[in-house]
């Protein structure tokens, strides 16, 4: 039998845009916001941000598009996004 983990309340301000960008995500995965949020904090790579890690030429160039605004599929559904992305 698996250990309940213990829990803490964490509350926080965030923009209204923001806000709504989390409840979507979580209405599109069928998901709760704060398993949305969890699932994101298991994405975080500690060690690339406590490192001296430098992303390689391809990833800095997808990044520099990213803040850019550049070369992103966008859509309003996502199944229409997936498909667009060849997922």
């Amino acid at each position: 039998m698996e250990k309940q983990k213990e829990l803490t309340r964490l509350t926080l301000d965030i923009p209204t845009d923001e806000h709504r960008k989390l409840k979507s995500m979580a209405a599109l995965t069928g998901k709760s916001m704060r398993d949305v949020l969890l699932q994101a904090l298991d994405y975080i790579d500690i060690e690339c941000l406590v490192s001296a890690h430098i992303p390689n030429n391809e990833t800095q160039k997808v990044l520099e598009e990213i803040e850019n605004l550049e070369n992103l599929v966008r859509d309003k559904q996502a199944e229409i996004i997936t498909k667009k992305l060849g997922l």
